[in-house]
């Protein structure tokens, strides 16, 4: 069934766990976290990164949303990273009614003031919306952003700008990074506790695709409702191609479906992990 992602993270809330967010490029994707979330029994979120949305248009969107609301789970469907007007208003004209505007390139006063607007906007179509503060480094669908453009999140402006940019969730960086880790994860948890202090609104982390589990289930007791999955769901697509046809085996129907259970495997592992079962 389709949701809105309030909904979700309210269950979360009320759980005591987070819902996992996995990034679709194409129907196998789509059908993977639906089919994941069914067999847990729990809630999952299919985001569209803005740069697959770019290709795959209203189609695309449409795939997901149909396959949100044929499911017999709460799912709800988020743009992941709207970076600019053009983005947001593809994605609502195609009926999506999640979004994460990200601002987190912009300074400090231009984020709250772009994030703020539309804000505004998508609620008045009934929507949500996560906002970002703070700059996670790493790449995610060949952008990048380096080391050096990184900035984590403070706990102090995370307070105001969640106030002037009347979000409902609100993705930090602690450490956390896009795409593969360089060096082993760390997380600055006593930045992260502070934010949840500070801020009255669902915490969200992106670049969950190899932290161990131990930082996963500390982020959750800090407050962490949403967390984002990309990285590892590509590298089981992908490995069940160049399995495939390493094999020799062409017929796309049987790389379909290899596809779609190596990233079903990966994704349902993730609901339960996120779950604490």
């Amino acid at each position: 069934m389709l949701k809105n992602t309030t909904d979700l993270l309210n269950l979360a809330e009320e759980g005591c766990f987070a819902i996992g967010a996995f990034n679709v490029y194409n129907m196998e994707g789509a059908m993977s976290v639906i089919e994941a979330a069914e067999e847990e029994g729990l809630p999952a979120m299919i985001q569209i990164h803005r740069a697959s949305m770019s290709i795959g248009g209203k189609i695309l969107a449409d795939l997901c949303l149909t396959a949100a609301t044929e499911s017999t789970v709460p799912v709800s469907v988020h743009l992941d990273h709207g970076e600019d007007s053009d983005d947001i208003e593809r994605a609502l004209s195609y009926g999506i009614r999640s979004i994460m505007i990200d601002g987190s390139k912009l300074g400090y006063e231009e984020n709250a003031y772009f994030t703020k607007a539309w804000s505004r906007t998508v609620h008045n179509l009934g929507g949500f919306v996560e906002g970002e503060l703070g700059r996670l480094s790493g790449t995610e669908d060949n952008l990048t952003t380096y080391h050096y453009e990184s900035k984590l999140t403070d706990p102090d402006e995370a307070a105001e700008f969640v106030c002037r940019s009347e979000i409902d969730a609100l993705a930090v960086c602690v450490g956390n990074v896009h795409g593969e880790y360089s060096r082993p994860p760390s997380l600055d948890f006593e930045r992260l506790r502070e934010i949840q202090q500070a801020v009255p609104i669902p915490l969200v982390l992106h670049g969950v695709s190899g932290l161990p589990d131990n930082l996963v289930a500390e982020s959750i007791d800090l407050g962490v409702r949403k967390l984002n999955v990309n990285t590892e769901i590509r590298q089981a697509y992908i490995k069940a191609l160049r399995d495939k046809i390493s094999m020799g085996d062409i017929e796309l129907t049987d790389i379909m479906n290899a596809a779609l259970l190596s990233m079903r495997e990966v994704i349902r592992a993730k609901i339960r992990q996120f779950a604490g079962r």
